[in-house]
């Protein structure tokens, strides 16, 4: 019996970035709200917002929570978070602040992405969540906490660069 040949798979990779190596960047692969993205266009926000996961020290098989309303920073992240080899953890946008924080707290998740409509219930969550130590909000909200909070638009202003697939 021969040894089995493992090929690693990144669902990021097979969900964008294999349309735009096979000659299909220019399509349409995403409308949300007024907004509609490539093929092309999504992989960069995919390469950027894993260049931003990287900035914040989020490694392979960490847990990265998202309570984002639909739309294309929780797609993006998502997807982010897939390609570099992380565990994404959609959770319901109807929690409550305190059960976002026990959903935290059993993820051991160290991050939360949260959209501004949701500021609210992150304050709530990120004090019952000892393990967070960063939040990452798509808009202008305040999230004071004991935990670093970053803006998605500089979140996802890194260098991509260094971000490929991940081999996990």
């Amino acid at each position: 019996m021969g040894a089995v040949e493992y090929q690693s798979f990144n669902a990021a990779d097979h969900l964008v970035d294999r349309h735009v190596r096979e000659g299909r960047g220019g399509r349409v692969a995403v409308v949300a709200g007024d907004r509609s993205l490539t093929y092309a266009e999504l992989a960069d926000e995919v390469a950027r917002a894993a260049a931003g996961l990287r900035s914040l020290d989020v490694r392979p098989e960490e847990r990265v929570m998202f309570c984002m309303a639909d739309g294309v920073e929780l797609l993006a992240g998502i997807l982010a978070a897939m390609r570099i080899g992380a565990v994404p953890v959609p959770v319901s946008t109807m929690v409550t602040g305190a059960d976002l924080g026990r959903l935290l707290a059993d993820s051991r998740a160290r991050l939360l992405c949260v959209s501004v409509e949701f500021a609210a219930a992150a304050r709530v969550a990120v004090e019952m969540a000892t393990e967070v130590v960063h939040v990452v909000i798509d808009g202008d909200d305040e999230v004071p906490s004991p935990v670093a909070v970053h803006r998605w638009s500089e979140f996802t202003d890194h260098d991509t660069s260094q971000i490929g697939r991940a081999h996990v």
